[in-house]
């Protein structure tokens, strides 16, 4: 009896694990995690799936139950990128637009529009975190609805302290920080409220698109370290489109005005990085155009270049004024500007100590008056109308003066300057008494009739009498403070490092939509021979040889065999209807193996390897979508 009661307690408790199990295997498939606010809404987040599948469940959901507004779907971070945003998804019966309105704590409103549609899917931004926000939707029928969307309280959060707010003459615009290496992005508002931030690695300077789409970098890198993919991504952190730059960039992305992209790049060749510029396609990201520093500079003293160390060419800023053909180049590392003409790629200026050159750059330098004080490493130089603005970091790369003790009475400087056709003359500097130093790092730009400054790499609480090396040195913090006409109306401290500040409205809205997801490539596709019948006879009486290994990605071959130097090698890509392509990646006399972009249809190929005549088949398939 008692056995059988014992067993009667393990049915039960099985039965009830069982339901248990099925209860959490549904809500995994399902993967929403609903979390109720206010009275007549849902915010459900979607979880553990990729973009195109969240896609299809947004599309899917709304065509199904057809909401309306009165009844309408929140997703609360609906691809998990972007904590501060939502989107609200419902019907009309008849197309309309209208706006979306986000309370401010303190007045500030933040209004996006929308455009006229049926299905709507209405991107929300700036919500404050761990925080009840009130957010309306005014449709252009007059029909409206009011929302609460509960934020959640979040770990590191950027620390954002105000010392000075003139907040009457700020305006609603929200100031967007990107970081260097390992730090995320974000903004926030004049009142020092972040209102924006990614929970992915995103870094590097931010490009903002007229649809209102950021370009920013991600935390891809190529072997030499340096950043590989841009990505355009709407504020929700949904993605569109996504560069890749074979061989890496450093810090600065350029959007054109027609849409192009201009990064700092390296040659692969050389040890320099970033002294490489390239321009990328927008609809293809293929480079269509170049400009290298480094040769220019070699071709004026070949001494000069030959005695470079490695991190020399450190780009910080990239400027473009395509009405009077200025590509304005701004370098840490080396200490100097250059003014290229965008269209020759000749060299208009240089500006730079004349004691960091030889004397054969003399004719490319820009003169100076008796007693000027030359800048040092410098950020982010901008030009207009003869008028040049550059961050003055005060720090010298070329004297090796890294110890904390060598850094005393340094301090760093916004200055302006007029430039004529071989001349430069300082016309002012913001440098608060001397009061704030920035080694490294730092941004300085107009904005209408504002200035924005950042120090973004403040060393605070600095020890100058101890022997320590100021890259060491972990107590950082950047500094963001704008002016009106030299009146400081901002002054807001940051708890990291950043690299970058721009100034932003949300009012105009942010184009939203499914679009899928584009890739783009820097690499053109390889030089190939057509399969002949030659070829195709080789490949019916070829051998077995697994010892190949092949590595295939996003239309990249690469083969990682040790090959002997007279060897020669091709490899053969063929589909089952005997088409395909052959492509080197082995020449006699030349030790290392090619990597391959194949630009064949889409298919599946078995892979072949003619290595000094003799055919063999590796047993392996590429399938290129």
């Amino acid at each position: 009896m008692k056995d059988k009661n014992k067993n009667a307690i393990y049915g039960v408790i099985t039965l009830a694990v069982l339901i248990v199990l099925i209860a959490v295997v549904t809500l995994l498939n399902n993967r929403e995690m609903k979390v109720p606010v206010g009275t007549n809404n849902v915010v459900t987040t979607l979880m553990g799936e990729n973009q195109a599948e969240i896609d299809e469940k947004i599309k899917a959901d709304l065509e199904k139950n057809q909401y309306s507004l009165r009844d309408a779907k929140v997703y609360f971070n609906p691809y998990n990128v972007s904590p501060l945003g939502a989107l609200i998804v419902f019907k009309t019966d008849k197309e309309t637009a209208g706006k979306v309105i986000v309370k401010g704590k303190h007045g500030d409103d933040v209004t996006m529009h929308f455009e006229k549609d049926t299905y709507h899917y209405v991107p929300v931004y700036a919500l404050y975190v761990d925080y009840e926000n009130t957010v309306s939707i005014e449709l252009d029928t007059g029909e409206s609805k009011t929302f609460t969307i509960k934020t959640n309280h979040l770990e590191d959060v950027p620390q954002v302290t105000k010392n000075l707010s003139e907040e009457s003459v700020l305006g609603n615009e929200l100031y967007f920080i990107s970081s260097p290496l390992d730090m995320t992005s974000y903004a926030f508002d004049k009142y020092g409220e972040v209102r924006w931030l990614t929970g992915e690695l995103y870094y590097h300077n931010i490009e903002f698109m007229d649809n209102g789409h950021l370009l920013i970098g991600t935390e891809d890198i190529t072997d030499d370290g340096l950043a590989s993919k841009i990505i355009e991504i709407d504020l929700l952190g949904r993605i569109y489109n996504e560069y890749t730059v074979e061989d890496g960039y450093l810090n600065s992305i350029l959007l054109k005005k027609d849409g192009n992209i201009i990064v700092a790049s390296k040659k692969k060749e050389r040890d320099t990085y970033s002294d490489y510029l390239v321009e990328l396609d927008k609809n293809t990201g293929k480079i269509i155009k170049t400009w290298d520093v480094y040769a220019l500079f070699e071709s004026i003293d070949a001494n000069y270049t030959n005695s470079l160390r490695a991190d020399y060419f450190y780009n910080s800023g990239i400027y473009l004024d395509e009405k009077d053909d200025n590509l304005v180049l701004t370098y840490w590392g080396g200490e100097f500007v250059l003014n290229l003409s965008y269209t020759e790629g000749t060299i208009k200026w240089l500006f730079a100590n004349p004691a960091n050159f030889s004397s054969a750059f003399r004719g490319v330098l820009l003169d100076v008056s008796p007693n000027f004080v030359y800048p040092k490493s410098m950020h982010s130089a901008s030009m207009e109308e003869g008028v040049l603005r550059v961050f003055d970091n005060g720090y010298s790369t070329l004297k090796g003066d890294e110890v904390t003790s060598h850094q005393k009475g340094l301090y760093s400087r916004a200055v302006q300057y007029s430039v004529g056709e071989k001349t430069i003359t300082q016309l002012r500097s913001i440098d608060e008494n001397k009061a704030f130093y920035s080694y490294a790092l730092g941004d300085y730009k107009k904005v209408d009739n504002k200035e924005l400054v950042l120090f973004g790499r403040e060393l605070k609480g600095i020890d100058y009498n101890r022997e320590e090396n100021i890259s060491d040195y972990n107590n950082v913090v950047s500094r963001v403070q704008e002016y009106v006409e030299g009146r400081k109306v901002l002054d807001v401290e940051l708890g990291n490092g950043a690299l970058t500040v721009d100034k932003i409205s949300l009012e105009g809205g942010s184009t939203f939509n499914f679009e899928p997801l584009k890739s783009h490539s820097s690499v053109l596709p390889s030089e190939k021979e057509p399969i002949t019948d030659g070829i195709l006879r080789a490949v019916n009486s070829s051998t077995y040889n697994e010892l190949y290994k092949i590595g295939f990605s996003k239309n990249i071959i690469e083969c990682n065999v040790l090959f002997m130097r007279d060897d020669e090698a091709k490899l053969v890509l063929v589909d089952e209807e005997k088409n395909g392509a052959v492509y080197t990646i082995k020449e006699r006399g030349i030790r290392e193996s090619k990597k391959i972009v194949t630009d064949l249809p889409a298919g599946k190929y078995q892979i072949f390897i003619l290595e000094n005549d003799r055919m063999y088949n590796i047993d392996s398939y590429i399938e290129i979508e």
